[in-house]
């Protein structure tokens, strides 16, 4: 049936409308009032930022601040004509990674990348430089099923870290997942090779928080990040208490060869870290590095 509007009822829409448009406008305004430039990060990252472009050319685009279990870092993009890549800075001025393309990785470890790409497609492969200076590449890739995988190498071409489904597991580690996981969304699942041999990480999301753990090879869950809210009602008291003006950065549930845990609390006072234990039960077990009462 055709319906006739009055000018009242269209004056109506109509103021509707412009208002819907101003907020809309103004939430863009407001993002876009928060974009970061190059002046608004710390001195010691603008220096590293800057001896970059002094030596590539090019000029600062898109400026990323991210926050990993209390570490702050910022990822730079640096635009040199058509060509885009980012850096990854941290807080104290330390160039932590630089995309490059796959024919600048050295050779070694470029056959490690080309043969663990196969028939996928590479998306982006970053070079990574950790506190004692060791060099790795970070590549995301797109195997040929048309999924998103990452995996480090390296400079000796050595696979240290690959995604993986969670059907790839082997089938304790993959039951151990399953429970863990089973309150919350499976994101990812990670081989991890180390010099005592070979272990899985994995990490779910429960409402909108993320929640990692790594299980050994034979499927015995040997760490779990856990929150305030897990903890007994003495242990909350404890983190309260010890942790006090200062910050919480994260707390992982640790368990022993008998699958006895205690909790490690990561916190920051002062800008330095204090980190402690609290037991199963709740009671204080000591600073990070105190033989445990």
């Amino acid at each position: 049936m055709k319906r006739n509007f009055s000018r009242q009822s269209l004056s109506l829409v109509a103021s509707l409308f412009l208002c819907c448009c101003g907020v809309v406008c103004t939430e863009i305004s407001a993002a876009e009032a928060k974009k970061l430039v190059l002046s608004d990060l710390p001195a010691a990252v603008q220096k590293m930022v800057q001896s970059q472009l002094n030596v590539g050319g090019g000029k600062v685009g898109e400026i990323d601040r991210e926050e990993d279990d209390g570490e702050i870092s910022y990822v730079v993009e640096i635009v040199k004509g058509e060509d885009a890549r980012d850096m990854t800075v941290s807080e104290e001025g330390k160039l932590l990674g630089m995309e490059v393309d796959l024919n600048e990785v050295p050779a070694v470890p470029q056959k490690a990348i080309r043969a663990q790409l196969g028939n996928g497609t590479i998306d982006s492969v970053e070079k990574t430089s950790e506190e004692d200076g060791t060099i790795s590449y970070e590549v995301e890739m797109t195997n040929k099923a048309g999924k998103d995988r990452f995996f480090t190498v390296t400079m000796e071409g050595k696979m240290i870290r690959a995604e993986i489904g969670l059907e790839e597991a082997p089938v304790a580690v993959r039951k151990t997942i399953e429970v863990e996981s089973a309150k919350g969304k499976l994101e990812s699942v990670y081989r991890v090779l180390e010099e005592d041999g070979i272990s899985y990480s994995a990490e779910v999301n429960e409402g909108g928080r993320s929640r990692d753990m790594t299980i050994a090879g034979d499927g015995k869950l040997e760490t779990i990040e856990a929150f305030a809210s897990d903890l007994p009602p003495l242990g909350r008291k404890v983190l309260h208490g010890k942790v006090g003006n200062g910050k919480l950065v994260r707390i992982d549930k640790v368990f022993d060869e008998k699958g006895e845990y205690v909790y490690e609390v990561e916190s920051l006072k002062d800008g330095k870290a204090f980190n402690f234990k609290i037991g199963a039960g709740g009671r204080f077990r000591g600073m990070d590095g105190e033989k445990e009462p």
